[in-house]
């Protein structure tokens, strides 16, 4: 198995390459036998500033990292994914087990 790192624009770009690629079905999505998809969405980071909520409590301000993430896992990236394609990203947010 290999790990493919995914990023599209938008929901709707990635939303669109999934459903290229066959796997947008009336009950979800279904993927070949022994591939794994894990959608991440938006990410957020910090911005190296602190808030103050109305309770006195201070807190990270984030930020959204532009794209819409996804880890796939897989013998191979399927062709309507292949665009998607990013690097390893050197800190992921998620990885698989």
């Amino acid at each position: 198995m290999n790990d493919f790192y995914l990023k599209a624009d938008n929901k709707a770009a990635f939303d669109a390459a999934l459903d290229a690629a066959g796997f947008v079905t009336e009950f979800g999505i279904a993927l070949p036998a022994g591939d794994s998809l894990d959608v991440i969405g938006t990410i957020r980071q910090p911005t190296g500033n602190t808030l103050t909520d109305a309770e006195g409590f201070d807190y990270p301000e984030m930020e959204a990292v532009p794209g819409y993430h996804a880890n796939y896992r897989g013998d191979s990236l399927p062709e309507a994914l292949q665009s998607l394609e990013i690097s390893a990203p050197s800190t992921p947010v998620r990885v698989w087990a």
